[in-house]
């Protein structure tokens, strides 16, 4: 999801989950909506900026840039300060494989099965981890300086960054058998294992700035980014 204006609020995550659509961004300012049409914002509950949000096992949950992971039943109840993993950003969460997962700066790796009781994982860089996805039976976790991390388990993590390609990267979906990423500089690659990964090409007659989200939907992969001139591409 790109940057909006809803409500006078920037925004720039968002989930689905329990009948609600909730979008989240700056200054904890968080928007929910039963239809995607009506939209009602909610109290802010932090003043810090929302990095992700997810829904699973009957609860949504978000994070922030101040290291601090919430939970609320639906969206327009209270939210509750649950973890806080120190002064580090929270990237994102995830609910994938029956669990939460969240990454974030320096290498940052939690999972959870309830979203209430959270561990650590060792995940061996120092790298600031931005997303990650789960399919073919494996976590793969990426994020600046082309790092990838794979997992099977969720608790050992396994170092497949390809030292030829260090463009940061900014999501990962997974979509019929393809792990497809991407970020800095319009750059694409997909892998088919989540280790051995392929740089993709692209029509675009422009220069672009940064990939903003990966969608897989009906068949087929899409992208969203904003080119150096300040415009906006769909791939």
């Amino acid at each position: 999801v790109g940057k909006d204006l809803v409500c006078g609020i920037e925004l720039s995550k968002s989930n689905y989950g329990n009948g609600y659509y909730v979008i989240a961004g700056s200054a904890g300012e968080m928007v929910y909506s039963l239809n995607g049409t009506t939209w009602t914002p909610i109290t802010p509950f932090t003043s810090d900026v929302i990095t992700g949000l997810a829904y699973g096992n009957g609860r949504f949950l978000a994070v922030d840039s101040a290291g601090n992971i919430f939970k609320a039943n639906n969206p327009n109840a209270t939210w509750e300060n649950i973890y806080n993993a120190g002064s580090i950003i929270l990237e994102s969460i995830r609910f994938i494989n029956s669990s939460f997962v969240v990454v974030g700066d320096g290498g940052y790796i939690a999972l959870s099965k309830d979203g209430l009781v959270w561990e650590t994982k060792p995940s061996g860089t120092t790298q600031n981890l931005i997303d990650i996805a789960y399919g073919d039976g494996k976590y793969i976790a990426v994020g600046y300086g082309g790092v990838v991390l794979y997992s099977i388990n969720g608790d050992d993590w396994f170092n497949v960054s390809d030292s030829q390609f260090t463009t940061n990267y900014r999501h990962i979906v997974y979509g019929t058998g393809l792990f497809v990423t991407g970020g800095q500089g319009g750059a694409i690659r997909y892998s088919n294992d989540g280790i051995t990964w392929i740089t993709a090409t692209t029509d675009s007659q422009t220069s672009i700035g940064w990939i903003r989200g990966f969608a897989y939907a009906e068949n087929r992969y899409y992208a969203v980014m904003y080119t150096s001139s300040g415009s906006g591409e769909i791939w």
